[in-house]
């Protein structure tokens, strides 16, 4: 007897039909074990890939308000001088402190990181914490 992707494979329409309707549960289920925080759903409302900051990823940890804002490293290291950079995390920071204050949240702190293929290590570029935002040394320094 064949399996059920062996029939699907073979163009059974029920068997894929069924498939689909496994692999959508499996989703729910999935995504019923990643429920976003509080502080999650503020960061919701915050731009994704747009000016100022262009952040291409929020990253956050588990008990904290400290998000890690991840850019393209060519766009802020590259393609801004120090100036700009700052204008732009100021910009974003005012911002999102304002989204999640409103939401309660008064120790916020945003960590801009350049964006990688793994969250194993995450070098600041960038800190804003406490109303205030400065330029690392490796965010001043702007190296390609």
């Amino acid at each position: 007897m064949l399996s059920l992707e062996d029939r699907a494979a073979a163009g059974d329409k029920k068997a894929e039909r069924e498939l689909d309707r496994r692999e959508r549960e499996e989703d729910r289920e999935f995504d019923r074990h990643f429920e976003e925080t509080p502080f999650e759903k503020l960061l919701d409302r915050l731009p994704i890939r747009k000016p100022p900051l262009h952040v291409e990823q929020y990253i956050t940890t588990q008990g904290s308000h400290k998000v890690y804002t991840a850019v393209s490293k060519k766009r802020f290291l590259c393609q801004m001088t120090p100036h700009q950079r700052l204008a732009a995390v100021r910009a974003f920071y005012r911002h999102a402190d304002a989204v999640v204050r409103r939401g309660g949240v008064k120790d916020f702190v945003q960590v801009v990181t350049p964006l990688a293929e793994t969250a194993e290590r995450l070098p600041a570029l960038a800190v804003g914490r406490n109303g205030s935002v400065s330029l690392t040394k490796r965010g001043r320094k702007g190296a390609c």
